[in-house]
């Protein structure tokens, strides 16, 4: 089965200025300084900082962890209540999401949450912007449970302080939106996901950056429910936005170019997947690694229609590399594990390869069932 990539985190970076906005990761990030002492300190962690974030918005995720990292270290030495610690462990969890350094990003997250509910009290939109960021980790975990009441706290905070037709809550409606999609839960993930479409289109305007990912996400729930030529106009206007805003060599650009490769994989037409799933590997593996699981993701895509296309010792390779990435970045029992477990076993029959076949079939069986 060939798989997408949907929505993205939101960060909360401070250098100048008091206003905060919060906006989609990879294409806005929402800025506020905080009034403090003017020490050595604060320079290094507004230096750092800004680094981070400009690394950050053209997809040098490496970069950008090293410069959160430092700024860490500077907010570390802060009077106690200073929000910009939590905001630098938010900001430096999310950039290690984005690198697949999941159980990194975790006690981050945590420990920004804890000290945002301890500084500005449980409903604050900070406390909303690290409630949707920690679903989205656990969403791309596999931890579905564990995911929706954050998302549903996050959303119910934003709605209580915002009111119903803020950007903010359109990013909480749409996280909420691709779980229930993963669930299978369509018809709701659906209506979730335009309503969040309306509000953000409204509000900021059909140009929006910060647009494409929610019309990315549309796409993919139209894809999930047979519905191709409703999905693919989507598809193509978040990857124009996309283009415009990063640049044609940025990792949220294959994302898109990925997808397009599946949507054009079940229209069956190979040749037109197997140019965006090569592409998106390039920019990928070029700014990501190739240990990333995205990585992992778009290689399953490409074996998937080597398969489907007789190619079987091509397939092969790939899944195996897939398959390797993914157990290492992702926890065992993961649904994507599971998922090339099965394509790989389904190759094995076709090449008569039915002991070791049936092996890793049981093995997925054990983590489709468990978990």
């Amino acid at each position: 089965m060939a798989e997408e990539l949907d929505v993205k985190p939101r960060i909360r970076i401070w250098p100048t200025g008091p206003a905060v906005a919060r906006r989609l990761a990879a294409t806005a990030i929402a800025l506020l300084l905080l009034a403090g002492p003017a020490a050595a300190w604060w320079h290094e962690w507004n230096a750092e900082s800004q680094a981070a974030k400009a690394a950050f918005q053209r997809g040098d995720y490496d970069e950008a962890a090293r410069r959160y990292g430092a700024a860490l270290e500077a907010a570390e030495a802060f009077e106690a209540g200073d929000k910009r610690l939590p905001t630098t462990l938010n900001a430096l969890a999310l950039v290690y999401s984005e690198l697949g350094r999941y159980g990194e990003a975790e006690p981050l997250y945590r420990r920004a949450l804890a000290l945002f509910e301890e500084i500005d009290g449980p409903t604050s939109g900070n406390v909303a912007a690290v409630l949707g960021n920690l679903g989205l980790l656990y969403k791309r975990q596999g931890r579905y449970d564990e995911a929706e009441p954050l998302y549903r706290r996050g959303l119910a905070v934003d709605e209580e302080i915002l009111g119903p037709a803020h950007p903010n809550v359109a990013i909480d409606l749409a996280n909420l939106a691709m779980l229930q999609a993963a669930r299978d839960r369509l018809d709701e993930a659906e209506a979730l996901m335009q309503r969040a479409l309306k509000i953000h289109e409204d509000v900021l305007g059909p140009e929006d950056p910060g647009l494409a990912t929610l019309l990315n996400n549309m796409a993919v729930i139209y894809r999930m429910q047979n519905r191709y030529d409703e999905a693919e106009p989507f598809y193509r206007r978040a990857l124009a936005i996309d283009e415009r805003s990063l640049g044609r060599d940025h990792p949220v650009v294959a994302e898109r170019l990925s997808n397009l490769g599946v949507l054009s994989f079940y229209q069956g037409r190979y040749d037109a997947a197997e140019g965006y799933y090569r592409r998106a590997l390039d920019i990928s593996e070029a700014r990501l690694g190739p240990y990333h699981p995205e990585i992992a993701l778009m290689l399953n895509n490409l074996a998937v229609l080597y398969k489907a296309q007789g190619r079987r010792t091509e397939s092969e390779a790939l899944l195996r590399r897939a398959l390797a990435i993914r157990s290492a970045a992702l926890p065992p029992y993961h649904p994507a594990i599971a998922d090339t477990l099965y394509t790989l076993s389904d190759l094995l029959v076709e090449t008569g390869r039915n002991n070791e076949a049936a092996a890793l079939k049981a093995q997925a069986d054990a983590i489709s069932g468990g978990g």
